[in-house]
Parts: structure tokens; C-alpha cells; sequence
């Protein structure tokens, strides 16, 4: 026999499963550009889940979770710590949805939010430098200002969407910074110097005026280094940073 505490406990349950239910729902959206595709790089996770949600619980649940992968037949789902922004960074697999982090009313459509860093990010496209610029203006936002080596990881597996792409320039993500010829430093867009640099030996100074610094990958998908170029000739990565 049911009595009405129980009752009233089993309904308390079924409406907070609802209530973290919708929760989860809000918070990730299918882009079904990458419908039947599996994310190449940035794996922080594969496990079996009963179903997406929860599969996007397991995501919440771990802070570098950005973005996921579900396949409703094999129940399996796999989470990452970076965002799938091109179709030539997955594998084809049929049953495969993905889904990544944002939050609705405060990002951009179809911009994730990063829960590490507290700012949302999207795919613009591949400008030159002053249109990229422009771009993420447009929104609000600023190219991605990274300030320490996790964050220069975070970096660089979002450049790793394209490390097939056929010219070497087009690979290259812009980031934060211009030279000051006058204090011979490399400041952020409000003029305050960079907190973290990166450089092959011999290529920190420039030897030229209106120098933008972009990431090109020496070794690995997870440590891009950091490289400058004018910008007007070869097409970029644009990533916008809104927060």
C-alpha cells in the first residue's frame, strides 16, 4: 500500500529527474552538420550510457566536457574536451549525433560555452586577418586570448579541426596579439602585454610592422606553437571568444 508521504516522495522524485532533465536538454545542442560523424581527437572519455541524457550528464559532470558524441544503438558516448567545427575532423559512422555545451540566452547560436574558461566560443569561418577581426566584432566578441599552457591546449586542439587542410596558412587559428614596435612587447587588443608566448627559437621578434599572431602546429594536436604573419594574403581560422 502506497501511503501518501510515499506518494508524495515518488512524485518530489519524478519531478526533479524531470526538472535535471530539461536542465541538461537546455544546456546541449545537436548540430546536426556532424550527424553520423565521430570527433577524431580530444577523447576524454567512452563509456556506455543508457541514453543521451544520460550521456550529457556524464558530460556535466566532467569540467574539461565540452562536447559529446552519442550513438542511440550501441549506447555508447563519448565526451570531449574540445568542439568538432568541421566535418574533416570526424570519422563517418552511421547512428552517431553530436552534441556540444552552451547556454541559451547568453552565447551566440550555435556557440558552446566553455565552463573552464567562463566565455563562449564559435566558428566563423576563414578570413583575412582585418575580416576576422570584423567577424567577432560583430558578435560582440574578440579573438581567443590565451593565457596560460592549459589554455593554449584548449587552443590547440580547436586548430586541429583542420590539420588537413591542404595549404599550410589556412591551418593556422588566429589568436590575441599585436607587436609594439615602441616597447617591443606583444599586447592583447586592449594594449596590456601577453601573459604567455610561445615561440620556435629566433621567431619571437618580428622583423616586420603589423604582425598578427596565429597558432601552426610543430609536433603534437594538443601543442601548437605560436607564429606571426601580416594577414593579408593567405586566409585563417576565426574563432570568436564572447564573454
Amino acid at each position: 500500500m502506497i501511503t501518501t508521504v510515499t506518494a508524495v516522495a515518488l512524485v518530489s522524485v519524478v519531478v526533479l529527474s524531470l526538472s535535471k532533465s530539461q536542465e541538461i536538454t537546455a544546456n546541449f545542442k545537436c548540430n546536426k552538420t556532424f550527424q553520423n560523424l565521430v570527433l577524431n581527437h580530444g577523447l576524454i572519455f567512452e563509456i556506455n550510457r543508457a541514453s543521451r541524457i544520460h550521456c550529457a550528464s556524464s558530460c556535466i559532470e566532467n569540467h574539461l566536457c565540452i562536447s559529446f558524441n552519442f550513438h542511440h544503438g550501441t549506447q555508447k558516448c563519448r565526451g570531449y574536451e574540445t568542439l568538432m567545427l568541421t566535418r574533416d575532423a570526424g570519422t563517418y559512422e552511421e547512428g552517431w549525433l553530436y552534441y556540444f555545451h552552451t547556454i541559451n540566452g547568453f552565447c551566440p547560436n550555435m556557440y558552446a560555452f566553455s565552463r573552464l574558461y567562463n566565455y563562449c566560443l564559435g566558428y566563423e569561418g576563414q578570413f583575412l586577418a582585418a575580416d576576422g577581426f570584423h567577424k567577432c566584432h560583430e558578435k560582440g566578441g574578440q579573438l581567443p586570448l590565451i593565457r596560460g599552457e592549459a589554455e593554449m591546449r584548449f587552443a590547440s586542439l580547436l586548430a586541429a579541426n583542420f590539420k588537413n587542410l591542404s595549404r599550410l596558412s589556412n591551418r593556422d587559428l588566429m589568436i590575441q596579439g599585436s607587436f609594439d614596435n615602441t616597447d617591443m612587447k606583444w599586447k592583447d587588443d586592449i594594449k596590456n602585454i601577453l601573459p604567455f608566448t610561445v615561440f620556435l627559437p629566433g621567431n619571437e621578434i618580428p622583423t616586420n610592422t603589423e604582425r598578427y599572431l596565429y597558432l601552426r602546429k610543430p609536433l603534437s594536436l594538443e601543442s601548437y606553437v605560436m607564429h606571426h604573419r601580416k594577414g593579408e594574403t593567405y586566409k585563417a581560422i576565426v574563432v570568436c571568444m564572447v564573454n
